[in-house]
């Protein structure tokens, strides 16, 4: 508790009180069976908060040892900040935000599907900027679980289970429909309502497969035990005839009761937390994306009622509480000055028409040039697991894929591969049968060694045949597969088939473009001086409430001095005794940092003698526990390779997942969306008043508002300055293998993601909508279960395409 002034008790610096709050179970008043809590509580002064330390802080005064400053202060102002709106009717917290049903702008936007509507609201949080205190605020979307109006949980059901209304559940429910209810309704509150003066509350558990007809519990019946059915018993004990015994029940409490779906109603203001299935994802992803401008009045409108309305000068906003602690909020945006860097020369094969090109934009194409360097493509095949296409569509498809690849540089021998047609299953032994046969087709019957690649083309709704195709061909054959889905065979574009042919081109072992020296010398000049190695490292959790489900990390590290080329490591990970579940510490960097130098060495003859550490998946408070962590790991990994060995290292955090947003003041500032152009940086105003830190926009905007990368530099001891390390991190950001358009985040790091996930489908079963593994499993059987990279992929691009 924070008070303005020091509260004034009558005896001491403390006071005691008892209070009494009714029973939360119960949605009625207190009664005999059911009487009120009472609680004991003491209100102690505990100490007065500085305000001039953090005054001192953010304006560069610092004492040693206090470079995250005066943390009590900081607190004291993000609870006092964010009391008021966590106060208001109907507005619910949510991490950082507060969100509340009435602020969409569209009724519309509201449901997503599958019992589930989407929330907007305000992020908020306060922060030291450089002379001043910050208020971050942003546009936020989260979802919750349908109640209210709408809270009939028959309602909720009909829309989980893809039916228009209740009364398309008049049939009984097969067992895969109960464990998809089960799936998405354990954990949520449902209040019951058996009689009309009589209404309780229960968390759900679980969800029977049987119906309340036919699902059956001992009950006693004045004395006499008797073995009955829950239709019935509503029927004895409540006077209450089900109108939908033929659908299954509720399990609740820790006796594990039944409860008639039709009598429950949804609890309001319940946030789902577990992951979103893809049509919700979708849905979400276009409700929550703004233009830039309608965002910032969004985010204005949202203030306006979380904070409160501007004064009559237009220079803070009314608030009371605020004013009482004599804090002022400003009205407007803050302006910062900002640069935008230039791009980047990249460089393409000497042969193409246009060997060298300057991007504008953040983006550019293969028109008149071609890839930088291939592989001679010569032996693979295809498999359609599109079982009703004709075979016709995809041998136009091929020919289209095989004349954009030879246009875009590739050489490919063979331009009439093997077709073979499939049906899909998920059966390990039949995928792996089916790649096995489509490896006799491109390599003939008899050949030990492994075709360089196999393309399958799924039928559109494929992601856990995919999951399954990759971890079989990845984890237990060892060959390298292209998946494309049906729709876009038929659609036959070439745009398409040229973006195609780069993922294949580096999963060769390809490089589809680099920066080159220019006459004033290397692009890369930090890497290329002195042999370099750039690491990425991140690490992925499981969905809350799966702890079953094991955290995967994974580093990757640049090969060679253009930084085209990847190796990747990977880890399961879970957490050690006394740590938290979801523990942002990667707990063998060592192994894994030892393994890629081993790899770079092998690589290019000689240990790098630099190493620059982009780490992704760390919180702000978990800055300086990873930062000491991680880095005496990498010691004890140069240490690994000789006991000499030591070179120097800088750690940079990257942040993706903030809230800060940039807005461009003046239209000719934009790109064509709206938004800040690529290469915008931001290095004042709103970094840390002492710590090296840095926005970076690397990326142009396509669709609602860019989010920039933060770039927290935690150790340096190459001694780089702002301007080396931001246009270093930017020029990286144009050589990403899979795309012609600079990217949001430095590559590796972006790789280092897309390897956390790829890895989750290394665990045989594995499926993101289960708790456990296909079957039922426990935690130790995903451990077992996981496969690491074949042997024969070890050192080729699959890692990252």
């Amino acid at each position: 508790m924070y008070t303005p002034v020091k509260l004034a008790f009558a005896d001491s610096d403390a006071a005691i009180m008892e209070v009494e709050l009714p029973e939360d179970n119960d949605a009625g008043p207190p009664s005999p069976k059911r009487p009120a809590r009472k609680f004991r509580m003491t209100i102690k002064f505990v100490r007065t908060v500085s305000i001039g330390a953090l005054e001192d802080f953010i304006k560069g005064r610092v004492p040693p040892n206090q470079e995250d400053g005066p943390l009590d202060a900081i607190t004291a102002l993000q609870i006092i900040v964010r009391h008021f709106p966590s106060m208001l009717q109907n507005v619910v917290s949510a991490g950082r935000g507060f969100y509340w049903r009435g602020f969409a702008t569209d009724p519309k936007e509201l449901n997503i599907r599958g019992g589930a509507e989407a929330w907007s609201g305000i992020k908020m949080s306060v922060k030291p900027g450089t002379r001043c205190m910050l208020l971050n605020a942003d546009l936020g979307t989260t979802t919750f679980m349908k109640s209210g109006a709408h809270g009939l949980l028959l309602d909720i059901v009909a829309d989980i289970l893809n039916r228009r209304d209740r009364n398309e559940l008049r049939t009984p429910l097969r067992e895969d429909d109960c464990r998809k209810l089960e799936r998405a309704l354990k954990n949520f509150r449902v209040e019951v309502r058996a009689r009309p003066d009589q209404k309780r509350r229960h968390r759900i558990s679980k969800v029977t497969t049987t119906p309340a007809n036919r699902t059956y519990f001992e009950w006693d019946n004045g004395g006499q035990p008797e073995r009955i059915d829950v239709a019935r018993y509503y029927d004895i004990q409540y006077g209450l005839r089900l109108a939908f015994s033929h659908l299954p029940c509720l399990v609740v409490g820790a006796k594990n009761t039944y409860i008639p779906v039709e009598i429950c109603h949804m609890l309001p203001n319940q946030r789902i937390i577990r992951k979103l299935n893809e049509i919700q994802t979708a849905e979400m992803i276009r409700v929550s994306q703004k233009k830039p401008q309608d965002r910032l009045n969004r985010i204005t409108d949202g203030l306006n009622e979380m904070i409160g309305p501007s004064d009559r000068h237009g220079e803070s906003r009314i608030n009371d509480h605020l004013g009482a602690f004599g804090i002022e909020l400003a009205t407007k945006p803050m302006d910062v000055d900002a640069r935008v860097l230039d791009p980047p020369v990249l460089f393409f094969s000497p042969n193409s028409e246009q060997p060298e090109h300057r991007p504008s934009n953040g983006a550019w194409n293969l028109r008149s040039r071609q890839v930088a360097a291939t592989v001679v493509l010569e032996n693979w095949s295809v498999v359609s697991l599109a079982a009703r296409e004709n075979r016709r569509v995809i041998e136009d498809f091929i020919k289209v894929l095989v004349r954009t690849g030879e246009n875009s540089g590739l050489k490919i021998v063979n331009g009439f591969p093997i077709i073979r047609p499939e049906t899909p299953d998920l059966d390990a032994k039949n995928v792996h049968g089916i790649l096995q046969k489509a490896c006799y087709d491109a390599m003939g019957p008899g050949r030990s060694h492994k075709p360089q690649l196999i393309l399958i083309v799924l039928p559109d709704t494929g992601k856990r045949l995919y999951g399954e195709i990759k971890r079989v061909a990845e984890t237990v054959i060892g060959v390298t597969t292209q998946c494309v889905q049906i729709s876009h065979v038929k659609a036959k574009k070439v745009p398409y088939c040229a973006n195609l042919c780069l993922k294949i081109n580096a999963k060769l072992g390809g490089i589809n473009t680099y920066l080159g020296k220019l006459g004033n010398g290397p692009q890369l000049p930090f890497i290329n001086e002195v042999p370099t190695i750039v690491f990425g490292a991140d690490i992925t959790h499981p969905p809350a409430f799966d702890d079953t489900k094991p955290s995967i990390a994974s580093i990757v590290a640049s090969m060679d001095e253009t930084c085209c080329k990847y190796r990747a490591a990977v880890r399961v990970q879970r957490p050690r005794p006394g740590e938290p579940a979801r523990q942002d510490i990667i707990q063998d960097v060592a192994g894994m940092v030892t393994e890629l130098l081993q790899a770079f060495k092998d690589t290019t003859g000689h240990a790098p003698k630099r190493i620059l550490f982009y780490r992704d998946g760390v919180s702000d408070g978990q800055f300086a526990n990873v930062r000491d962590v991680e880095v005496a790991e990498i010691l004890l990994a140069c240490y690994r390779l000789h006991k000499n060995y030591s070179p120097k290292i800088t750690y940079v955090a990257v942040q993706k997942r903030h809230s800060a947003r940039f807005f461009p003041i003046h239209r000719e500032d934009a790109d064509r969306s709206g938004n800040v152009q690529a290469g915008t940086v931001v290095d004042r105003g709103v970094v840390h008043p002492v710590h090296f830190d840095f926005y970076l926009n690397s990326h142009a905007g396509l669709q609602g508002t860019s989010r920039p990368s933060h770039y927290y530099v935690l150790e340096d001891q190459n001694g780089f300055t702002s301007d080396s390390l931001q246009e270093l991190t930017y020029r990286l950001c144009y050589i990403y293998a899979r795309a012609t358009r600079s990217v949001s985040v430095v590559p590796p790091v972006y790789y280092a993601d897309l390897m956390c996930q790829r890895a989750r489908l290394f665990f045989e079963g594995w499926d993101d909508s289960e708790s456990s593994l296909s079957g039922g499993s426990d935690a130790s059987a995903f451990d077992k279960s996981f496969r690491n990279v074949h042997k024969e992929l070890e050192g080729r691009g699959f890692e990252y395409t």
